[in-house]
């Protein structure tokens, strides 16, 4: 049953605010780690907005994060199916895929998010643990030091990419050739000088 004032609101663009004021409530909640509230004000952002990608792709990563999968899934193929280039929807994505132990699949969507200006150090930390998972080992290295660079010196997540730095840094090293030890020495030319 649809409510005629919303959908005449709808159609005269005036709905957009409140929408940005639900999305914008919803963010506060994730931050204060209140994933249920967040969803519930994200779902009126949506209500209000239907055509905005950006709450889809939201309100998935939160369905994400509590571990929601399937509604997480819907919303984020919806998401790019209003805007394919939306990094937030590939990362997400990506994240649900890593959480389903599908790497590749995880990886593609990373790589994806990772192409846009506005991606954040997180995507790159995802990014170089999938590269790192398909045996990628210097893409990997490469992908962690980018991370390292866009997280904030206080950021907590920092020191868990130094430790991901750290491994894949020692497993470089250990599939790095090593001198074989078995191999016969040169032999050192002497020159001996003959005396009549």
């Amino acid at each position: 049953m649809s409510n005629p004032r919303l959908e005449r609101a709808r159609r005269l663009g005036l709905t957009h605010a409140t929408a940005e004021a639900y999305y914008h409530r919803g963010l506060l909640a994730y931050r204060n780690r209140d994933l249920e509230n967040a969803i519930l004000d994200l779902s009126e952002a949506i209500y209000y907005d239907r055509r905005y990608a950006e709450y889809y792709a939201t309100r998935g990563l939160f369905y994400v994060e509590s571990g929601k999968f399937a509604e997480a899934e819907a919303d984020l193929l919806y998401a790019l199916k209003l805007n394919k280039r939306l990094w937030l929807a590939h990362f997400a994505l990506g994240v649900l895929r890593y959480k389903q132990n599908e790497y590749e699949a995880a990886h593609q969507h990373f790589l994806q998010a990772s192409r846009h200006p506005d991606a954040k150090p997180e995507v790159w930390f995802y990014l170089a643990v999938t590269h790192y998972l398909l045996d990628n080992l210097m893409e990997a290295l490469q992908a962690i030091e980018v991370a390292l660079n866009g997280f904030h010196t206080a950021d907590s997540r920092r020191a868990e990419a130094n430790r991901w730095k750290a491994e894949i840094e020692k497993t470089i090293a250990q599939r790095a050739p090593q001198p074989s030890e078995g191999a016969p020495r040169r032999r050192r030319r002497t020159t001996e000088t003959q005396t009549d």
